[in-house]
């Protein structure tokens, strides 16, 4: 009897869970001034980003100009800020903070409203030791599966035995290479192709760090951080078919700031369930001096900052256990299986270019765009002007006779020419 009652009390406590609950949410929120700002010891352009909170329907606040923003030291000498675009400032490109000195940041808005932060001090940043990467089996955080891929890892040690707190950033660039090579190309007017330049084969692509990555050497054994997660990269994802540079940013922040940012993190990776913390208002280092009531959202980040690059090749992380992937599936080996493929490939036998080069036999990837203005025709049909290919063709470039069946539609090069993953300007830290 006594665990029928245990099942009937389960039974109503579950079905009390799914009473729908209905929320009226109004739009009459007040608006609060949220302030991102920074500085650091780097010489350069710093910025202050200020607008108002946007009430529940809306996706972006009101930019706040026309505002007077300034950073002052604790010696009263100031830097003004600039307003460069809607409620964005900017430090003079000439000005960095000081290791050593505390820094306010004052903001006056066009209706006469104060804004002070508490004072700041700038910390030094010990350099970043080592960047590294490890071959790791992690579980997933969506399904009970696991990935697979490479954890990159810094590790730094301070000059003191006082602990110390971090930000992170990275920087990653991947190299790509699209699999065919479009060395010539078919340009209106012309009735020969011309010589490519410059080739499209090889490009960079540069992403940034988005979340929130955060240390601390308080509590621990020794002022160090040692393998701390930066960056997973995925066994399925291309940013390790070839090589790989990974530049990691490291910012020495106060306690006060560590624990702002701290509990951001966890209110934006909060999953949602029963169990965890009320998600709520969290309220920075700005205030008003004349109503210390009134919210102000955001932080004003001083730190001192040290950076290191790395760059790495899929081939040192393949004897841990590493499975580079191969992307262009569907440009694999389009000839030998004479299936369709997303590059247009022309065959030019013997033809003297106009800049003097003699092909010989020569199969070479062309885009193209509009075959009607050589007068093309593919099977004894003209092509129309605006007509695709998208497919292995071999042309003659005296008659204009397309060999093979065609198929038309959208013209994608996404197998001959890399400029639709990244750019073609190698970084200058590349070599």
């Amino acid at each position: 009897m006594r665990n029928i009652c245990k099942i009937q009390t389960l039974f109503i406590f579950l079905c009390s869970c799914v009473e729908p609950y209905n929320v009226e949410v109004t739009s009459g929120t007040n608006k609060i001034l949220v302030v991102n700002a920074s500085l650091t010891d780097e010489v350069k352009s710093h910025f202050a980003r200020i607008s108002y909170s946007f009430p529940i329907g809306h996706r972006e606040g009101t930019a706040v100009s026309g505002a007077s923003v300034w950073i002052e030291d604790d010696e009263g000498i100031q830097a003004l800020m600039l307003e460069t675009e809607p409620g964005y400032y900017q430090t003079d490109s000439c000005f960095a903070g000081v290791v050593g000195k505390s820094y306010f940041l004052h903001i006056t808005t066009s209706d006469g409203r104060e804004y002070i932060s508490s004072k700041e001090k700038l910390n030094a940043s010990p350099p970043i030791d080592s960047i590294y990467g490890e071959f790791r089996i992690l579980p997933s955080r969506e399904n009970e599966t696991v990935r697979q891929g490479v954890q990159f890892f810094v590790d730094s040690r301070g000059d003191s035995d006082v602990p110390l707190n971090y930000r992170y950033e990275f920087e990653e660039t991947h190299q790509l290479q699209v699999p065919l090579l479009s060395e010539y190309i078919l340009v209106v007017g012309d009735s020969l192709p011309r010589k490519r330049e410059p080739l499209t084969n090889t490009c960079y692509k540069t992403r940034w760090s988005k979340s929130l990555i955060l240390g601390t050497t308080l509590g621990l054994s020794d002022n160090r951080i040692s393998k701390l997660p930066v960056r997973f990269i995925d066994e399925t994802d291309p940013q390790l078919v070839f090589r790989y540079s990974l530049i990691v940013k490291q910012y020495s922040i106060s306690a006060e700031a560590h624990n702002y940012f701290k509990i951001v993190k966890e209110n934006n990776e909060s999953s949602g369930s029963l169990f965890d913390k009320q998600k709520g208002s969290t309220f920075g280092n700005i205030h008003s001096p004349d109503d210390p009531s009134i919210p102000v959202l955001g932080y004003f980040e001083v730190a001192g900052v040290s950076e290191n690059r790395r760059v790495f090749s899929p081939e040192e992380f393949v004897p841990q256990g590493f499975d580079p992937p191969f992307i262009w599936t569907g440009c694999s080996d389009p000839i030998l299986n004479n299936s369709i493929s997303k590059a247009t490939r022309v065959e030019v036998d013997s033809t003297t270019l106009e800049d003097g080069t003699v092909i010989y036999d020569t199969l070479s990837v062309v885009d193209f765009i509009d075959l009607s203005n050589w007068g093309a025709r593919v099977d004894g049909i003209p092509l129309e002007r605006g007509d695709t290919l998208e497919c292995i063709v071999s042309v003659n470039f005296e008659t204009f006779e397309v060999a093979h069946t065609i198929f038309f539609g959208e013209c994608i090069t996404f197998c001959t020419d890399c400029r639709h993953y990244g750019k073609l300007k190698k970084p200058d830290f590349w070599d």
